[in-house]
């Protein structure tokens, strides 16, 4: 009897499999003039180690450089470049002092720390990384000058990329400043209707997954809009009220969906056309008409 093949499980794949999925030009093109420009000015300049330090600083904040609004992209990569500066500025002065018993637990105090961060959140979880990563390579680079002079080196790095996050970024939808954060809940619909179409299919769990992400985007921009109308001490206008409202209304929907998803049913075509269609009165601030499926 010829022996039952086994299925490739999904995460093994999933990086071989063509992903159909629009280019972001805008990242492509941070990415190409982050750490290559700045590096290559430094050698250029006779000044190798500051190149060296700048384009590492830009390389880490381009690990933070996700999809979002500039908010967010201001705190994905800022807050991180604070710790990477921070974490060179603690290794190059151990590095300067010398080796001792002592860089031990340095180090692990740094690790405690970092670790300690990163359960407060993911951006936090980043930062924690990256200053003990830039802690460790503060300690064993045995580059010229003072250590705060190789943190600043490091934190200029970061801000090249963040400048070319508010320079090169996408096209920002039209509708006043709330579009960007319009624009993520608007994902969330998207994704719910992928998901409600995928019902009963192989694609279930991946638009599933699809949807706690979006989802996850989305809260992580509103709650950042209410934090910045807090530190300004500005009203909350009946704009940002009504978006958090629909927002509360995609999540209701996400849960029922994941119930759906684990009947393992599929569901007329016309069910997955309301979740559409909210999605495009948001983005377009028109309203969404008469919904076409309970």
């Amino acid at each position: 009897m010829p022996r039952a093949q086994r299925a490739v499980p999904a995460w093994l794949a999933h990086p071989f499999r063509w992903q159909r999925l629009p280019v972001p030009w805008a990242a492509v093109a941070r990415g190409t003039l982050c750490a290559g420009p700045l590096l290559g000015a430094g050698i250029a300049t006779g000044h190798p180690a500051a190149g060296v330090l700048t384009g590492l600083g830009s390389m880490l904040a381009g690990v933070n450089d996700r999809p979002g609004t500039r908010r967010t992209g201001i705190v994905h990569i800022g807050l991180p470049a604070l710790a990477s500066a921070l974490g060179m500025l603690m290794g190059a002065s151990l590095q300067s002092a010398g080796a001792g018993w002592w860089v031990v637990p340095a180090l692990f105090a740094v690790g405690f720390v970092s670790g300690a961060g990163s359960v407060a959140g993911p951006v936090r979880s980043n930062a924690g990384m990256q200053m003990l990563a830039t802690t460790i390579l503060g300690a064993g680079m045995p580059l010229p000058g003072a250590p705060w002079m190789k943190a600043l080196y490091v934190l200029a790095g970061c801000l090249w990329l963040l400048l070319l996050r508010l320079v090169l970024r996408s096209p920002r939808p039209a509708g006043g400043p709330l579009s960007g954060e319009r624009a993520v809940v608007a994902t969330v619909f998207d994704a719910l209707a992928d998901a409600l179409g995928a019902a009963g299919g192989p694609g279930a769990e991946p638009a599933r997954r699809k949807v706690t992400a979006a989802l996850d985007r989305a809260d992580e921009a509103l709650r950042l809009r209410r934090l910045t109308g807090r530190l300004l001490h500005r009203r909350v206008r009946p704009e940002e009220l009504l978006l958090a409202e629909r927002f509360t209304a995609a999540t209701r929907l996400c849960e029922a969906s994941v119930a759906l998803l684990w009947e393992a049913r599929p569901l007329p075509s016309r069910v997955a056309e309301s979740p559409r269609r909210f999605a495009e009165a948001l983005r377009s601030g028109r309203p969404p008409g008469t919904s076409s499926a309970p």
